[in-house]
């Protein structure tokens, strides 16, 4: 194997072992917006729950894999004509609709059904901690590479 497929591989294991340290931090985030949402008596166990985010990652990259081969590179470069900053932000906010949507969806499936409100109420912590992170993210991409401009001429 080259350095090449060695970087892929160790790229490969560290997003695997980010995306079980992430599941399990929004496994306790769902699980505290089940008691703050008044779904105490629904809530499903934290390894209930450790299932849910990953099935729920797994449908978000589904749903991003089947957007970018429908997209293509012209998509893309329709985003990025309108500057970086917007175009991370537009990513950022679809993410976090994306996070919200498929932890409704699997959650409705494993815990909730027929009952469709503490799918959709249960994951908002979730959610809003995704579009945080992605706002803030966004901020700081456009602080380092000077394009903070964005955010106040327009």
């Amino acid at each position: 194997m080259g350095i090449g497929g060695q970087f892929s591989m160790t790229m490969a294991i560290v997003s695997l072992i980010f995306l079980l340290i992430g599941a399990a931090i929004f496994a306790l985030l769902h699980g505290i917006g089940f008691s703050v949402f008044g779904f105490k008596d629904i809530k499903p166990t934290y390894k209930k729950r450790y299932l849910i985010q990953i099935l729920a990652i797994v449908v978000s990259y589904v749903i991003f894999w089947v957007a970018g081969k429908m997209m293509g590179t012209g998509g893309l470069m329709v985003l990025l004509s309108s500057g970086l900053g917007p175009m991370l932000l537009f990513i950022g906010i679809l993410s976090a609709a994306l996070v919200h949507g498929s932890l409704a969806v699997v959650t409705y499936a494993f815990v909730t059904k027929p009952d469709w409100k503490p799918a959709f109420q249960s994951p908002a912590i979730c959610s809003g901690l995704t579009l945080v992170v992605f706002l803030a993210y966004t901020l700081m991409i456009g602080v380092l590479i000077g394009q903070i401009e964005w955010w106040f001429e327009k």
